[in-house]
């Protein structure tokens, strides 16, 4: 999906009075960057624009900070976001969020022949009856604009509103009917929006997007709309969470585990969650941890190969990076985390642990995985060690010789070649 400069974003500059602005894309759009950026000083030749390409899925505050203390006025994010919220003690930096209003008429066309074929296989299953009720529509941001003419065209559409998390964020006028104005809102477990009726409203749920939320693909019967890829899947939540669940039972089979805890994007309340995995710790499973903070990186999360696996903790609930990420080790949720040590915790329509387990206040806190020379990155011992297994030569008692010519021609046909 093409990125344009459009009067919508300039006005917004315009009428801060900006000098300073950051452009943010996902490594995806890169290759739309300089002639982003050219359109930008054409059109404002006085501002100066700073990119940043993140694979955050929210706003990357730590890169802003990496470009120096107050030397950002504003930021414009472009593409898909997660709307994650922010601490208010970082929420100071005006954002706008331009998601985009162009449509491929590929594109429109096999998701409205899409939605109205299911449509009609749902009232046919119900004699022809209109009684298939509402059906509500989720999606990635980057498909609000076709969200919304979807729902102009089919009545029976109800779509989630974008949870708007701060006074200093700012939107498209023309996608203001599909922000839920309240910042005191509180996120959902199936993802950034607010939804006036409860889940069990709906007779069926539709998520427009590639990557779609892990705790909404646990809901049995979401249809999966992907429009890049023209494809359409009926999630079946029980398969998914028996995947899920499968992970975290053969962790438990393990003495000791040694957790990597990834903390990312938006800058959640890092204290807070540290205090409760040290609270988790001293439960009946040994838990040793390193804490990562913004590592997002398939290539350097490799090298912890002494890992049993990752847990992710961001503040937002966002999963894209679990379906982002190709590693050797398992990634789990915070949720699915805290299946692993026991807790009461309500995951995927289960009430897991009823029985909690009890806290053993004589555990050690200080053993933590730290980076000692036994398990260091790049040179663990796993890492160095010597990988070859064949012939080794001892020169104290093999000595030197000189090399001798070998028959020349096909290896069929020789005939005394020299030993």
């Amino acid at each position: 999906m093409e990125y344009l400069v459009n009067d919508r974003c300039v006005n917004w500059i315009k009428e801060n009075e900006f000098n300073s602005v950051a452009v943010q894309l996902d490594e995806r759009s890169i290759g739309h960057s300089v002639d982003l950026l050219l359109s930008f000083k054409s059109r404002l030749p006085l501002v100066n624009f700073s990119l940043i390409v993140s694979d955050s899925c929210s706003i990357d505050l730590l890169s802003i900070q990496h470009l120096g203390v107050d030397k950002v006025d504003g930021l414009i994010k472009f593409g898909d976001t997660c709307l994650a919220p922010i601490p208010r003690c970082l929420d100071q930096l005006p954002v706008f969020f331009h998601f985009g209003d162009q449509i491929d008429g590929q594109l429109w066309s096999f998701t409205v022949e899409t939605i109205t074929k299911l449509y009609t296989e749902n009232l046919s299953s119900h004699g022809g009856d209109d009684n298939s009720g509402k059906w509500l529509i989720l999606y990635s941001t980057n498909y609000v604009e076709l969200v919304k003419r979807l729902c102009l065209q089919f009545s029976w559409l109800h779509p989630g509103k974008l949870l708007n998390l701060s006074f200093n964020w700012d939107f498209d006028e023309i996608h203001q009917d599909f922000i839920h104005k309240d910042v005191n809102a509180i996120p959902h477990d199936f993802g950034a929006f607010q939804i006036a009726r409860s889940l069990d409203y709906y007779s069926k749920i539709v998520y427009i997007g590639s990557q779609v939320n892990l705790n909404l693909r646990l809901t049995s019967g979401l249809i999966h709309i992907d429009p890049i890829k023209q494809s359409v899947e009926i999630r079946k939540g029980q398969k998914e969470l028996s995947k899920r669940i499968g992970l975290v039972e053969r962790l438990k089979t393990k003495k000791v585990i040694n957790l990597g805890f990834l903390f990312t994007n938006a800058f959640p309340l890092v204290d807070d969650y540290l205090e409760k995995i040290e609270l988790i710790k001293r439960k009946n499973h040994k838990i040793n941890k390193i804490i990562l903070i913004h590592s997002t990186d398939a290539c350097k999360l490799g090298n912890f190969t002494n890992l049993d696996a990752f847990v992710l903790v961001n503040g937002c609930q966002c999963t894209k990076l679990i379906d982002k990420l190709d590693l050797h080790l398992p990634v789990l949720t915070y949720k699915e985390y805290e299946i692993l040590c026991g807790c009461k915790v309500s995951y995927g329509g289960v009430d897991w642990n009823q029985e909690e387990s009890t806290i053993d206040e004589s555990a050690d806190s200080d053993n933590e995985l730290l980076p000692d020379s036994n398990n260091q990155l790049i040179e663990s011992e796993t890492l160095v060690q010597d990988k070859w297994y064949g012939l080794k030569i001892n020169p104290a008692f093999q000595p030197l010789s000189f090399a001798k010519e070998g028959q020349s021609g096909k290896a069929s046909g020789y005939t005394n070649e020299p030993s």
